[in-house]
């Protein structure tokens, strides 16, 4: 099995659609009958415990270079400054035998654990008046980040991928496509078609 770290930020539930992503990116990693990952989820200790409610079975790590306020993650962002790679996160990772980092960044160029960056979309390109200044900047050297250092980089549509190629076209050969995978659960209480076309 490769171990594959996911972190996550769950300190409140303003991103219930990122949330719903990656349980049901989980859920269709052990849905896989071939199964080669071992999923591991990342949190803080500042975690709102009920957004891991209905997760699969992964194993979840919490630790407090996840918690954005505590003395490691400071430390974390002051050496990440520094010296350009998260060393305290790649220590971290090396010891929880994490092979590969997931939809979380880049860890910083020469990292021992390889590193998958996930871009959604390229909403600020398209729509710059919803986003300030510095959201467009950070937004944008946040994602030249994750193609020049990540291993690889997913998107979840056809779009996405091209828009990159377009802005980033250095890196494509980085580039994948992972659509977004839902999830059906019981829809055996489902009212009939014809209450629903009503609706």
């Amino acid at each position: 099995m490769i171990r594959v770290g996911f972190v996550l930020t769950l300190t409140n539930n303003g991103w219930l659609g990122g949330i719903n992503y990656f349980r049901n990116l989980i859920r269709a990693i052990y849905a896989n009958p071939g199964r080669k990952i071992e999923p591991v989820i990342f949190v803080g200790y500042d975690s709102d415990d009920k957004l891991l409610e209905n997760f699969p079975a992964a194993t979840i790590v919490k630790d407090h270079i996840f918690d954005s306020r505590s003395f490691q993650a400071r430390i974390r962002r002051v050496l990440r400054r520094t010296l350009h790679r998260d060393i305290v996160l790649e220590r971290f990772l090396t010891k929880m035998e994490i092979s590969v980092l997931s939809h979380s960044g880049s860890i910083g160029r020469g990292s021992s654990v390889l590193t998958i960056g996930w871009i959604p979309d390229f909403q600020h390109k398209y729509l710059p008046s919803f986003f300030s200044k510095k959201e467009l900047s950070d937004r944008d050297k946040y994602f030249q980040e994750i193609c020049a250092e990540c291993t690889r980089v997913i998107f979840s549509s056809n779009v996405a991928k091209c828009d990159a190629e377009k802005f980033y076209p250095a890196y494509s050969e980085k580039f994948r496509l992972l659509h977004f995978v839902p999830d059906i659960e019981d829809i055996s209480d489902l009212p009939d078609i014809i209450t629903l076309k009503e609706k």
